[in-house]
């Protein structure tokens, strides 16, 4: 059985990835607007972003 405080940490986390998503790609149309090189930037960052996501995702499930 899963413990609630365990229950917690994982909304918790959800919670933390869904305001970075948010945020990144706030960000990236910001960038968009001013300067494609910098928005190439960007994508970049929220690859990297949601593939550390990803990664934590799986890794939770070991």
């Amino acid at each position: 059985m899963i413990a609630e405080g365990q229950v917690a940490r994982v909304v918790s986390v959800a919670v933390v990835a869904q305001v970075v998503m948010i945020v990144t790609v706030v960000v990236v149309i910001t960038v968009a607007t001013v300067d494609m090189d910098e928005m190439i930037v960007a994508m970049g960052v929220a690859l990297v972003v949601e593939t550390a996501a990803v990664i934590g995702r799986d890794n939770r499930g070991k």
